[in-house]
C-alpha cells in the first residue's frame, strides 16, 4: 500500500481509502505483483531481477541529481560548492562535471 502513498501524495490527492481513485490506484499498482504470483515463477528470482535491475538505473538516476545539486545556477546559495558547508567532495563534483559536461554541450 506504500506505492498507493506516493501516488496519492505526487499527484496531490488527499489519502482516502474508500475513495475510488485510491482503490483504482491500490489494484493497478498492485497488478505486477498479482501477475508474478498468478505465473507462478519464482517470487524470489523476480525479486533479485528487479534489484538488479534498479541497480542498474541508480547511477542514472544520482548523476543528474548530483550535477544539479553543485549547480550554483540552479540551486543558487544552496549548491553544493566548496566552502558552503557542504558534505560533497570537490574531486566527486569535478569528476561528476567532467564527465557529464561534454555530453550536454
Amino acid at each position: 500500500m506504500a506505492e498507493v502513498n506516493v501516488l496519492t501524495a505526487y499527484l496531490g490527492r488527499p489519502e482516502n481509502p474508500r475513495s475510488t481513485f485510491y482503490r483504482v490506484g491500490l489494484f493497478v499498482l498492485a497488478l505486477p505483483a498479482l501477475v508474478v504470483v498468478a505465473s507462478g515463477l519464482d517470487p524470489f528470482k523476480i525479486l533479485v531481477y528487479s534489484q538488479v535491475a534498479l541497480s542498474i538505473q541508480l547511477p542514472l538516476t544520482i548523476a543528474p541529481l548530483l550535477l544539479l545539486a553543485s549547480d550554483k545556477r540552479v540551486m543558487g546559495s544552496s549548491s553544493a560548492v566548496p566552502g558552503n558547508g557542504s558534505s560533497a567532495s570537490p574531486r566527486v563534483r569535478s569528476s561528476w562535471r567532467s564527465t557529464f559536461s561534454s555530453s550536454t554541450s
